[in-house]
């Protein structure tokens, strides 16, 4: 074969542009830091890189975003249920026993009604916690309070209720009692202490009538001097109360019912009130539209997803802690007391009327007297039901702070599991950017030493070329 000075020529460039490629390569290497530049570089470090990319992606997401929310909403809950806590603890364990005592003085007892009332406030402020402009004890109705926040009456709700025989109480009552405006024609003492029979509905001031026992039932108002005085198998409902006062043969037939189902109507809420929506099947009709929405109870957990295929439970549903029953125990407790408070008044004012010179004529005194009399004995039986209201609650503020403390517990054991999660994937994703690191970024001094030899050969082929390029058939010619 016949090599000739121009094959000898291009072989020779041809080996110096790769050393040159082989050198730039190296030099990127260097300057970026990786050890490819394109896919087409190394094709399974390009297919690596991406998965581990994809990897760590999901992994951030879960650590910057999905885990960080649930934390910070489920923070938000274990704050508010703590709150609540803190109050419910102070109603049993500190007015509870202060007003089971028969040593209150009218000071005392205006102070606790009055740190009742806040107590009340707190609590339905609490319920309406929110995380990110969303409600937390809704359930998945986020974007709606769990109580009203002004007074309302744009709606009327028909709310069905579901009770068991447990919620089957017995309530002191004072009939009898009279206001002071008649103290001056009061002629008998007629003032008693009865126990009746009832069933408490979840709202007081309700629209009157309701389905239960619908053929035995009188809609009944307290300004009637019978209304906690039912027949045997008669149901009296007294609407401002929201109470259902039972006859003997009625509340009998009930203890044994499987259910006691109760519906009844709604037309206007207060501030603080919980809203129907979130604790029972209820139809709520807007009153300038006529348009309604039925919303049904059921559990909704709002999920988190923190892990592949893994969600977490963020949410408490305030049906399930925040009840009606607590704020319908302290206002009664607070009724309570304000009814003492009340009897208290009406003895000032018949004394002051004892002593006013108008009414110092034989019948007005007898009278006054005989309402007096009236009046201290009605203070003696309320006053035994204060108290006696107030022992009874201890128990029951235990029991709802029971239910709150299960709630918050359960609350708790899902926030350490998702710690424990945020843990094991905060360590997954260190180790998929130490596989990145390995698979992709290039060893600075491997490169360094190697780029160095690329130099040397390089130069030595340049010299090589330079010796054969200058030399040609002319050299040789004589």
């Amino acid at each position: 074969m016949r090599v000739t000075n121009q094959m000898m020529t291009n072989s020779a460039l041809l080996q110096v542009n790769k050393n040159m490629n082989n050198m730039s390569k190296l030099e990127q290497q260097y300057n970026s830091q990786k050890k490819i530049q394109l896919p087409s570089d190394d094709p399974i470090i390009a297919v690596r890189a991406l998965k581990f990319r994809t990897n760590l992606s999901e992994l951030n997401q879960y650590l910057e975003k999905n885990i960080p929310d649930a934390t910070n909403w489920m923070s938000v809950t274990e704050e508010a249920l703590g709150s609540i806590t803190s109050v419910i603890q102070e109603i049993a364990g500190n007015l509870c026993v202060q007003g089971a005592q028969d040593t209150l003085s009218a000071e005392n007892r205006n102070s606790i009604a009055t740190t009742l009332k806040e107590y009340r406030t707190i609590i339905a402020q609490e319920g309406n916690g929110n995380f990110a402009g969303r409600y937390v004890f809704t359930g998945y109705k986020t974007d709606t309070s769990l109580s009203y926040t002004a007074d309302d009456d744009t709606k009327e709700y028909e709310i069905t209720e579901n009770f068991s025989f447990k919620d089957l109480e017995n309530k002191s009552v004072v009939t009898g009692s009279f206001d002071v405006k008649d103290a001056l024609n009061n002629s008998t003492l007629d003032i008693k202490q009865e126990e009746v029979k009832r069933l408490r509905l979840s709202y007081d001031k309700n629209m009157a009538g309701t389905d239960i026992a619908a053929d035995k039932i009188v809609t009944k108002t307290l300004a009637e001097a019978d209304c906690y005085q039912p027949g045997e198998d008669e149901v009296f409902y007294i609407a401002e109360t929201g109470e259902l006062i039972l006859g003997a043969n009625v509340y009998e037939q009930m203890k044994t019912a499987d259910s006691i189902d109760v519906t009844y109507k709604k037309d206007s809420f207060e501030k603080d009130d919980l809203r129907p929506e979130h604790y029972f099947n209820c139809t709520a009709t807007d009153k300038a539209s006529g348009d309604a929405i039925t919303y049904k109870v059921s559990d909704q957990d709002i999920q988190y997803e923190v892990n592949y295929n893994q969600k977490i439970p963020v949410n408490v549903q305030g049906k399930d802690c925040i009840t009606h029953a607590i704020l319908r125990d302290i206002d009664e407790l607070a009724k309570v007391v304000d009814d003492v408070i009340q009897v208290e008044d009406k003895i000032a004012e018949v004394k002051k009327l004892m002593a006013d010179p108008n009414y110092q004529d034989k019948t007005s005194q007898d009278n006054l007297k005989i309402s007096l009399e009236a009046y201290e004995l009605e203070h003696s039986i309320r006053t035994d039901i204060m108290q006696k209201a107030f022992g009874a609650n201890i128990t029951k503020f235990k029991g709802h702070q029971e239910a709150i403390s299960h709630e918050t517990s359960d609350l708790g054991s899902r926030g350490k599991r998702l710690a424990l999660i945020n843990e094991r994937l905060s360590s997954q994703a260190t180790d998929v950017e130490e596989l990145l690191s390995k698979n992709e970024d290039a060893d600075l001094l491997d490169v360094a030493i190697r780029y160095q030899a690329a130099e040397y050969v390089y130069n030595a082929s340049l010299q090589v070329t330079a010796q054969i390029m200058k030399q040609s058939l002319l050299d040789f010619l004589q």
